[in-house]
Formats: structure tokens, sequence, C-alpha cells
């Protein structure tokens, strides 16, 4: 921060991440973090955050989960798919690790 602020957050999923899909392997928990001046990280497991002070030279950070994965019914391997509901909605095509970046 480059001046005294104050932080809150209400960030879910945290402690239950995101379920995979058609026995898909669970995504990454989203995660919310402080970072002082000196270093020292405080974490934030249940991601809520009351207004916290933050001095001239801390930081936040607020990491968002991967993404449920699921798998094909025929062959149980994963596919390049993921949603965000066990029903399928919102499915979405992941990039190839070739063209990731």
């Amino acid at each position: 921060m480059l001046t005294p602020a104050m932080f809150d957050s209400r960030v879910e999923r945290t402690l239950c991440p995101p379920w995979g899909l058609q026995g898909g392997q669970a995504a990454l928990p989203n995660g919310v973090y402080v970072v002082r001046k000196n270093g020292a990280i405080e974490r934030f497991p249940t991601g809520k955050v009351n207004p916290l002070r933050l001095d001239e030279g801390d930081g936040y950070a607020v990491g968002t989960g991967g993404a449920a994965a699921s798998a094909t019914r025929s062959s149980g391997q994963p596919s390049r798919y993921c949603g965000t509901s066990p029903q399928g909605r919102s499915r979405l095509r992941l990039p190839d690790a070739t063209t990731a970046s």
C-alpha cells in the first residue's frame, strides 16, 4: 500500500474447494492473505476478513482457486472441460497444457 488503508473480504470456497464433475478431481480452494511490510504473511482460512488496517508497505493477495475437472464416463480420464455444478452448468473449455501460459 502506498498509504494506510482498510481491507475486508468475504471470499467463499476457501475450506471446501469446488468439486470435480463425473469423477474428476476437486479444484484448488480460494485464499486470502495479508503480507506485512516486514514479510510476515497472515492467512485467513475462512476467507472472511473484518475491516483490517493495512499500513504503508503492507499488501494483500486474493488467490482464486483453479477450475475443477471432470472425467469422461467412458474412460475415467479428465476431460478438457470444467463446470460449476454437478449438473454441468456453466461449462468452460480448459486450455491445453501446450497453449496455457
